[in-house]
């Protein structure tokens, strides 16, 4: 079962003990894969001290949100750490809207709304396309699941 504390804790030591960079990041892509919501706020964690690098804060959060376990653990820490991202990215840099872009991963309009309001109400210099591009693709993704969502269903059981 994935999000087993001990395995958590090995993946942990031999993330730490790596030094190639392909195992750090084949070893993130296994840390961020976790079922557990308390392994997965630890990684993000880990990923966004400020002595990580801001390329790696990019990797866990993209990493973390495309687990379906992960994805609303990953969209509040990223709202609970949204002021040190644009602290830290902000002002023109190239990864700051890739902090944004893994989020086009939800499907509702709920969730769209959500996200549009979170920018809206921390408006971010260099961000305004990459948010509209999200919300448009969560919301095509909405609307996709509620043209196809039954037969999709059907098909796969």
């Amino acid at each position: 079962e994935s999000g087993d504390v001990k395995a958590y804790a090995e993946l942990r030591k031999l993330y730490d003990a790596a030094h190639l960079e392909e195992e750090k990041d084949r070893l993130l892509r296994a840390l961020c894969s976790s079922r557990s919501e308390k392994n997965l706020t630890s990684i993000l964690a880990h990923a966004f001290k400020p002595t990580s690098r801001g390329q790696d804060a990019v990797k866990v959060l993209s990493y973390t949100l495309h687990n379906p376990y992960g994805r609303d653990v990953a969209w509040t820490f990223t709202k609970s750490v949204w002021a040190e991202i644009e602290r830290r990215h902000g002002g023109g840099g190239h990864l700051f809207p890739r902090f944004i872009k893994p989020l086009d991963v939800f499907v509702t309009k709920t969730k769209a709304d959500e996200i549009k309001a979170f920018f809206k109400k921390h408006p971010a210099h260099g961000t305004t396309r990459t948010v509209s591009q999200v919300i448009e693709k969560i919301l095509s993704h909405a609307a996709v699941l509620r043209r196809e969502g039954k037969g999709l269903a059907q098909f796969l059981v």
